[in-house]
């Protein structure tokens, strides 16, 4: 929210759950024993795919890549930043991660830009993005048994036009 620029935006963050009688066990369920947060850790994501498209409960050892997409662009004063919850299974920890992963920056054409890693520390993990180019950043090889979900949040704030001014946020794509 920018109210001295006019402007906000926002998601809704409900946890839904509605599976009908006979629905196979690994899409029901997804909540935790007893704190109704939503599974969303990569086996979940990998078995609830291969089950729509007729297969079986696959099992698998970590989130492969999550891509969250980032507006830089310096004409309209661009600006990004990545939220990235991660929580530990069946854990009360509040305030731990998965640890290092490698991070990975791309242009808008698909193009290397920066090859590093990130630590994240936190549930909540907040990233500050800096550059000059639109596109994406990637996070790789979080590991099977923290619960994941990410986005950014956009913005442009022209000054030269405040009636450009704009916030986006995006979900980010997660392939397990």
């Amino acid at each position: 929210m920018r109210l001295l620029q006019g402007s906000s935006n926002g998601i809704s963050m409900l946890p839904i759950e509605a599976t009908p009688g006979g629905t196979d066990l690994a899409l029901r369920d997804f909540y935790q024993l007893n704190d109704f947060r939503e599974e969303i850790d990569a086996t979940a994501r990998l078995s609830a795919d291969s089950l729509v498209r007729g297969g079986g409960v696959v099992g698998n050892t970590q989130i492969d890549r999550v891509h969250a997409r980032v507006f830089l662009s310096p004409a309209l004063n661009g600006s990004s930043r990545i939220v990235i919850f991660t929580y530990p299974e069946k854990s009360s920890c509040v305030n731990c991660g998965p640890g290092v992963v490698p991070a990975k920056v791309y242009d808008e054409a698909g193009n290397l830009l920066l090859d590093s890693s990130i630590n994240l520390i936190r549930i909540v993990n907040v990233i500050f993005v800096f550059g000059s180019q639109n596109g994406w950043v990637s996070f790789w090889n979080i590991p099977d048994g923290w619960e994941t979900y990410a986005f950014s949040v956009n913005a442009a704030s022209p000054g030269f036009n405040p009636s450009l001014t704009w916030d986006a946020i995006f979900e980010s794509y997660i392939i397990p």
